[in-house]
């Protein structure tokens, strides 16, 4: 403020009656009072220069100050929206890593399942293999028995067959050596008749007796041609049947390698769907840590603006700037400032008056 200094002058005092005062006093007294007007519209005025400009430098602020809080509110609610939108992604992703986390553990359950049938299942062929090769090498056994008799009796008939051929032989002998006696002498004949006789009878019995062990022999032999046979049928029958027992067991050793390698790259890919469900896992908590460090901002500026608010300086908040717009603002302030400066102000004499005045305006 201007400090107008006065000239002073024993008209000053209050003591004085102006009607005991001349007129030369009287008039110096209202040049001065005239002059003091003056000077005192002067600074009148100036205090109001000054308080349109410090008024037009806070709408100025005020307005500056409310388009920045406008930029960090829509700043925030982006940040905000954005920031929700990737919790919701997270938990999309989440929701299906879950889902196929558990598609992969039935998988895995039911690859177990399969595996243990299949264990089961070779288990058992193994028990029916231990099974066959026993009953092959009985079978075996059996027929290295069955030879040895075949041998055998292959012996005993080749003995027979020799015995009787020698018989057969002896007797063609001595028929010939008969007929040549019989042509030398009857004598001879009629001597040797009884025991040719003989002969010829116990040659004849002998082949009777040949004759009669060969149809029971051929019959024992045929017995044993059926026995092999019929051995050697249950032989290939139980060699088939390893054979495909061997080729079953080779196929169920190929299905556990491929379920073996199955389960490892399903192994493998649950340890990489846990270590992105992991890592997802802790971005989300990133995420949740920056969500609440963005609502504690938000929740510091509404409080500082509720205490700003409580303390009476006219600061914007984000519902003021929600319910009015900037412009609106702007205009009913430069309005009812234009209403205030279009009223003049009328300064009284007085130094009280003056100075009541100048304290309304401020």
């Amino acid at each position: 403020m201007m400090s107008v200094s006065f000239p002073t002058t024993p008209h000053h005092e209050k003591d004085r009656v102006p009607h005991l005062m001349s007129d030369e006093e009287l008039r110096n007294e209202y040049v001065q009072l005239r002059k003091k007007n003056a000077s005192l519209n002067e600074e009148c005025a100036s205090l109001q220069m000054e308080i349109n400009a410090i008024y037009e430098e806070s709408v100025r602020l005020q307005q500056s100050t409310e388009i920045e809080e406008e930029k960090l509110a829509n700043q925030l609610l982006r940040r905000l929206q954005s920031e929700e939108l990737q919790k919701r992604r997270f938990h999309d992703l989440i929701r299906r890593e879950e889902v196929a986390r558990q598609k992969i553990m039935n998988q895995i359950a039911q690859i177990r399942t399969e595996k243990t049938d299949l264990a089961g299942q070779l288990g058992k062929q193994e028990s029916l293999m231990l099974q066959l090769q026993k009953k092959l090498m009985e079978v075996v056994t059996k027929k290295s028995e069955v030879e040895r008799e075949l041998l055998k009796e292959r012996r005993r008939y080749l003995d027979v067959l020799s015995t009787q051929l020698g018989l057969l032989i002896e007797g063609s002998i001595n028929e010939r050596k008969g007929g040549k006696a019989s042509d030398a002498g009857q004598s001879v004949d009629s001597s040797e008749q009884k025991p040719m006789e003989s002969s010829s009878m116990d040659a004849d019995s002998k082949t009777i007796n040949c004759a009669t062990s060969i149809p029971a022999f051929e019959a024992a032999t045929t017995d044993t041609h059926v026995a092999i046979n019929r051995l050697e049928k249950q032989l290939n029958r139980l060699l088939c049947e390893h054979a495909a027992a061997v080729q079953n067991l080779s196929s169920n050793e190929m299905c556990c390698a491929e379920l073996a390698k199955k389960l490892d790259t399903i192994q493998q890919a649950a340890f990489l769907d846990r270590a992105r469900a992991s890592k997802l896992k802790e971005e989300l908590k990133e995420a949740k840590s920056r969500l609440a460090g963005l609502e504690r901002q938000v929740s510091q500026m509404s409080s500082s603006a509720i205490s700003e608010e409580s303390s009476g300086i006219p600061t914007p908040t984000l519902c003021c700037l929600r319910s009015f717009s900037l412009r609106g603002r702007t205009r009913g302030a430069l309005s009812s400032r234009q209403r205030e400066t279009s009223v003049s102000v009328q300064p009284s004499v007085d130094a009280s008056d003056t100075g009541d005045d100048s304290r309304s305006f401020a």
